[in-house]
């Protein structure tokens, strides 16, 4: 038995709460979502524990799955999962000391038959909080259940020891990394069992204890075709997925919500599209449509602004949350710096006014974008991350008040496109992901900008 929280829940955990450096799983009755799940369920009874020291307990939890991924359902004897890629997939479980004394778990190991294909990275263990007993949500469980994980996200971190003190409860988080999915054809497979091994130190001897664990296997399939498109008028992404780019390149602009009345769904070729704004780089600007009952056939588009726009946590504090208003979107313009060939160009912008509250009334601070191109050879499509590699682009926000940064966040994910350059002007478009640094806030990027260059 498991429960489904609805899309809406799931993508506010993707983009709001994504700063969170740990999250503690609790149940939410919701109705199931059609396209973006996140799986939350309780223990099975076809689950086999050997003997040891622990047996279950906490619940369990799966990363978001999608039909738009190519996944498949879900039960008590696993999860079928399309791959893409480049694709993290993660799930925990808990396991409880049942003796009188502590007991260190040291290592959880399981089978890793195709690591070219879904390589298992890494382990963590981590100690849960004290069990809390109360009425499950879930229809038809009764009685009561429990889930008290803690589930971080995807993280190739090592595995590190972990003391469980008697009756507490500890995290097994397990995570997994696909690539190399075009070798899964002709309808060839990759069946990942849920078996694991647990290693523990107890009373100063060692031990292991086997877990047989149906609801943990995973079966990976070929995903959907995904392809990057030429971007549309407008729009700084395109991506389509079993659909080919010419139509994408036609339906995107007839399924715009902004342009369809704030509807999300569309009709092209006589066949309905559903579509919605997802988390990501570009959010919220992030639309994404996809036949209702054959989900694995999608188009992508980041639509971009007129000028720099900042949603998210600055500060701690909420910046232009609310789809209608655009206060931020109100700087263009900056000036370059710009180098001998083969050198950084270096782009700030003017001051960007950061909004406390949807509601406006009140300025908590300024914020500056920068950009630090390197390589810069003219017009050019860059990465927007943290690389600091030949050909990377350094993209960030400092969050000043009365001219004193106060905080810097930095791009993790995104695209930095250079449409024009002429002899003192160079102007192009941007959407990114950003995270504080030395923090756990997060926030979005995306806009048009400008700049007239003066040489450094």
């Amino acid at each position: 038995m498991r429960h489904l929280a609805s899309y809406g829940l799931v993508a506010a955990i993707a983009f709001a709460g994504a700063g969170c450096a740990a999250s503690r799983v609790h149940v939410v009755s919701s109705r199931p979502a059609a396209h973006l799940v996140g799986v939350v369920r309780d223990r099975d009874h076809d689950n086999h524990i050997g003997p040891g020291p622990f047996v279950l307990g906490g619940g369990w939890t799966g990363g978001g799955g999608s039909g738009l991924w190519g996944d498949g359902a879900s039960g008590p004897g696993g999860t079928s999962l399309g791959c893409l890629d480049n694709r993290h997939y993660s799930y925990a479980f808990g396991v409880k000391n049942t003796l009188k004394v502590p007991v260190t778990l040291t290592a959880a190991v399981g089978p890793n038959p195709e690591p070219r294909i879904v390589d298992r990275v890494a382990t963590q263990l981590r100690l849960s909080p004290p069990e809390r007993r109360r009425q499950s949500t879930i229809d038809n469980f009764g009685g009561t259940a429990g889930f008290d994980l803690v589930y971080h996200r995807w993280s190739a971190a090592p595995t590190k020891p972990v003391t469980v003190p008697p009756h507490r409860l500890a995290t097994v988080q397990v995570n997994f990394l696909m690539h190399h999915c075009d070798a899964l054809v002709h309808g060839r497979t990759v069946a990942v069992s849920g078996s694991l091994v647990l290693r523990f130190r107890a009373s100063g001897s060692a031990g292991r204890q086997k877990l047989t664990l149906p609801e943990n296997r995973f079966v990976v399939a070929a995903g959907p075709k995904k392809r990057a498109c030429a971007p549309i008028s407008g729009s700084g992404s395109l991506v389509a997925a079993d659909v080919g780019c010419a139509f994408a390149r036609h339906a995107a602009p007839l399924c715009r919500a902004m342009k369809n009345g704030g509807w999300l769904g569309c009709t092209v070729a006589g066949r309905f599209w559903e579509c919605g704004r997802f988390a990501g780089p570009g959010y919220p600007l992030l639309e994404t449509c996809y036949l209702p009952h054959e989900k694995s056939h999608w188009f992508s588009v980041v639509w971009i602004g007129p000028g720099l726009g900042l949603w998210g946590g600055v500060e701690d504090r909420r910046a232009n949350l609310g789809w209608s208003r655009i206060e931020a979107w109100h700087t263009t313009n900056g000036v370059c710096e710009d180098r001998p060939a083969g050198e950084p160009l270096v782009f700030e912008s003017s001051s960007l006014r950061v909004l406390r509250s949807q509601g406006g009334a009140r300025v908590a601070a300024d914020a500056r974008v920068k950009f630090v191109v390197r390589d810069y050879r003219g017009t050019r499509r860059f990465p927007a991350d943290r690389s600091t590699g030949h050909g990377g682009t350094l993209v960030e926000v400092l969050v000043q008040q009365h001219g004193v940064t106060k905080g810097t966040y930095l791009a993790t994910a995104g695209r930095l496109t250079i449409l024009r350059e002429t002899k003192d002007v160079v102007s192009g478009t941007v959407f990114a992901s950003l995270r504080q640094a030395n923090g756990k806030s997060r926030a979005s990027l995306n806009g048009t900008w400008s700049c007239r260059t003066t040489v450094g």
